[in-house]
């Protein structure tokens, strides 16, 4: 089953961020945790990591274009030739999508620690 990656939330001010680099392209394997693109913000620059592991079957992010938080940056699959959704709403994708559902608690720590760490906020703890 296809799981999307979504567009980060960098801070709680911005409803976008620019695409800066994406590492990956159609057809690439990428491990749980693994950088497939960076955002920034005004004030922060942000890794985006795979939430799982699988092929990647469609980016639909662009370089250098502002993406919407929370809409799909790309889509992995656990075979190279899987069909990618038309079209999911954010109410479904939790049950359709279980991978992503479990890991969005633990990827919006991420994003805030690692949001403090940059800003200056959180100093020689780790």
């Amino acid at each position: 089953m296809a799981t999307p990656v979504h567009v980060p939330r960098v801070n709680n001010n911005d409803d976008s961020v620019l695409i800066v680099s994406l590492d990956v392209k159609e057809r690439d394997f990428v491990k749980r945790g693994q950088i497939v693109g960076v955002v920034e913000t005004d004030k922060a620059v942000v890794d985006v990591q795979a939430e799982c592991d699988g092929y990647v079957l469609k980016v639909l992010g662009q370089l250098d274009e502002n993406a919407r938080v929370g809409a799909v940056l790309l889509w992995l699959g656990e075979t190279a030739d899987e069909p990618v959704p038309e079209q999911v709403t954010s109410a479904t994708a939790a049950v359709a999508y279980p991978c992503a559902a479990r890991n969005r608690p633990a990827l919006a720590f991420c994003f805030s620690l690692r949001s403090a760490v940059m800003s200056g906020m959180v100093r020689d703890r780790f």
